[in-house]
């Protein structure tokens, strides 16, 4: 963010971004949630733009950041997505 608090777009393709917010490369669109299940939604990325069916049997957003990170580098390595989708 700058000072204006206007949000910049990184274009530096070194730089991947993943998060929660669609505007990262990588995110997760939460569709559903309960605590016998934990998450359930999709891993919207480059490579699968209408995203990858996942649950996350996790509680708390702050721990689907690394299973979308996880994705992220299993698609840069190649991995099919139905390896990515057991990690």
């Amino acid at each position: 963010m700058t000072s204006t608090g206007v949000l910049l777009v990184l274009t530096n393709p070194n730089i991947t971004t993943y998060g929660s917010d669609p505007v990262a490369e990588y995110n997760f669109d939460d569709r559903n949630f309960s605590l016998k299940d934990g998450h359930h939604g999709f891993i919207v990325s480059p490579e699968n733009p209408n995203g990858l069916e996942v649950n996350v049997k996790l509680i708390g957003e702050h721990n689907i950041r690394p299973a979308i990170v996880a994705a992220a580098i299993g698609y840069a390595f190649g991995e099919t997505e139905e390896n990515i989708k057991k990690v």
